[in-house]
């Protein structure tokens, strides 16, 4: 049984989510309410929670700050968010668990699958709330956790040169000549980051436009990177990517 704690400044949304894991999680038993971080931080202490459902803004701080106040903690966490659609893209940069408001029961189940499957709790969660708060602060998402056969990478996607699928994975090629095989396909890191200035130019390729070089018009049209690799475009993206060269 997962042990968990709500902590979220409304108290309909404690209601309603209360009510919602006893009707759809069974795995889960709520075992403690808080509608402030003072109250959250002190129920952390007294219950010894396994799961902890967050808000992110909430009166006199953040729910980062309450997790300032547990660097060794134990519990994982679902943030529970009415942020708009740009701070969702800051979610699925970071790869952390969230729920919107109000809150949908697919989503909530969903949500609490992945952390019975992957429990996040110590370092590596840590890491990744950092680079969330990180994307929230900054005017686009400006980190990316990388999701490969060992963990996680979390890299700037400014240092992302381009990406390349292997069937069902995709390699991504960094500037410092790294490369990572990520289990991901180029589709959804297409869908992903689209709108920070990649442009996929082929069925098997994306590029960042930042560091185009070059397109030469061989074979039907090539694409020259700054590090001197070629990637191919293809017929039916040419017009869009030679408009896309010139307004970026």
């Amino acid at each position: 049984m997962i042990r968990a704690v709500l902590i979220d400044d409304e108290k309909a949304i404690l209601e309603s989510l209360s009510t919602l894991l006893i009707e759809h999680c069974p795995s889960v038993a709520v075992v403690g309410t808080a509608r402030s971080l003072k109250e959250g931080v002190r129920l952390l202490q007294e219950t010894r929670a396994d799961l902890v459902f967050l808000d992110i803004e909430m009166p006199r701080g953040s729910g980062f700050d309450l997790l300032d106040r547990f660097p060794d903690r134990t519990f994982d966490v679902i943030f529970v968010t009415a942020h708009s659609h740009y701070a969702i893209k800051a979610f699925k940069f970071s790869a952390v668990d969230y729920i919107l408001k109000p809150v949908d029961i697919q989503d909530l189940i969903h949500a609490v699958d992945q952390i019975q499957r992957h429990r996040l709790s110590g370092p590596r969660a840590f890491h990744r709330y950092r680079v969330l708060e990180d994307n929230l602060r900054s005017r686009g998402p400006i980190r990316l956790a990388i999701p490969t056969s060992a963990g996680l990478d979390f890299v700037n996607i400014k240092e992302i040169l381009r990406i390349e699928a292997e069937g069902r994975y995709s390699t991504i090629f960094m500037l410092d000549g790294r490369s990572l095989l990520v289990t991901k396909n180029l589709g959804e890191f297409a869908k992903l980051l689209g709108d920070s200035g990649f442009f996929r130019c082929h069925h098997s390729h994306l590029v960042n436009m930042e560091h185009v070089g070059k397109y030469l018009h061989r074979g039907g049209g090539v694409i020259s990177l700054r590090d001197g690799s070629r990637v191919p475009l293809a017929r039916s993206r040419k017009k869009e990517f030679i408009e896309t060269a010139r307004t970026g």
